[in-house]
């Protein structure tokens, strides 16, 4: 970027010195007041078409510069946008896949407790018949 702005700065030196040359060199030149003057309308017509030749090229390339911008940006933006829906995407599986482990880890600590209650249960019982038994 910034060798473009020295290239362009070094074409508009090159147009402003030779504008300069020229117009000194029709200022001291023997010539009368017409062919001077004429001379100076046909230089000053040719420093507005190189002018207006440049701003051109500017233009255009500042339209492809813009143009390159934008496309660039749609696809870091997509990309981006790939990058979150693929990252959502585990989340929720992970989430879902989170409550499935919970889910069976509960019910098996749930199976545990009951088997724990049924055994104590169980062993009363037997301690019960076994002090009935005694008595």
């Amino acid at each position: 970027m910034q060798e473009k702005g020295t290239t362009k700065g070094f074409l508009l030196g090159i147009i402003a010195g030779g504008v300069a040359g020229g117009l000194i060199a029709l200022l001291f030149a023997p010539k009368s007041g017409r062919e001077l003057r004429r001379d100076i309308s046909y230089k000053t017509d040719e420093v507005l078409n190189d002018a207006n030749r440049f701003l051109r090229d500017a233009k255009d390339q500042a339209s492809h510069i813009i143009a390159d911008g934008r496309k660039k940006a749609e696809i870091i933006i997509e990309e981006a946008k790939k990058k979150v829906s693929s990252v959502k995407e585990s989340a929720g599986n992970l989430l879902h896949t989170g409550k499935d482990t919970i889910s069976r880890e509960t019910s098996k600590i749930k199976d545990a407790i009951n088997s724990g209650v049924e055994a104590y249960k169980e062993e009363r019982r037997a301690s019960e018949k076994e002090e009935a038994m005694n008595k």
